[in-house]
């Protein structure tokens, strides 16, 4: 392969990188509109997060590579169920799980594990990128608030994900020991109080 054909394979990739991440931006406006105006309606059925999980960490797993960044995820026995719009758990994870990989450093991890209490699923994004100063943590899922000063992203996501959770009945909580320390969200959701089948 010639040097020209890979700066132009190299250019393709970024335009398509770019563009995918130009989407997300504009979806996740389009939600928070839909929000505000009460006007987003969730579809929910019963599924199995676990699944939910491993195909949220496939998608990912690509950019994670091209970093070096080291995925690994504990999930307890499957399926676990919850009633849930699948399209926006996915949206959740999504924007968790590409902040982890944005705001990782290079050789950095992402861990990922779930728990089910008596009535609840609880889900971990644990990463070792550059945290969250303590004066930002109460105000990380406002919109427009960022992780620090530097300007890196528009703070769209993470009010994304916090209406998301609340309007399927859970909560989410960042978590982090300060700048350069990684950190941790933490999403509670119902689970669906039954037996899974043998």
């Amino acid at each position: 392969t010639t040097a020209p054909a890979i700066a132009r394979q190299r250019a393709a990739r970024i335009v398509t990188r770019q563009t995918e991440h130009l989407r997300l931006i504009v979806e996740d406006l389009l939600e928070l509109s839909k929000m505000t105006r009460h006007q987003l309606q969730l579809r929910r059925s019963r599924i199995d997060l676990c699944e939910v999980v491993e195909e949220s960490l496939d998608v990912i797993s690509e950019g994670a590579e091209a970093r070096h960044i080291h995925l690994t995820s504990s999930l307890p026995s499957c399926p676990l169920h919850v009633t849930a719009d699948p399209t926006r758990v996915r949206q959740i994870l999504s924007n968790l799980l590409s902040n982890a990989v944005k705001f990782n450093v290079e050789g950095g991890k992402i861990d990922v594990t779930m728990e089910r209490t008596t009535s609840q699923v609880v889900l971990r994004v644990r990463d070792t990128g550059r945290g969250i100063a303590p004066e930002r943590l109460s105000r990380i899922f406002d919109l427009f608030q960022t992780s620090d000063e530097d300007g890196a992203g528009l703070g769209i996501g993470l009010a994304v994900v916090k209406g998301l959770v609340e309007m399927h009945g859970g909560r989410v909580e960042a978590r982090s020991a300060g700048l350069g320390q990684g950190s941790e969200f933490v999403v509670t959701l119902p689970a669906i109080l039954e037996q899974s089948a043998a």
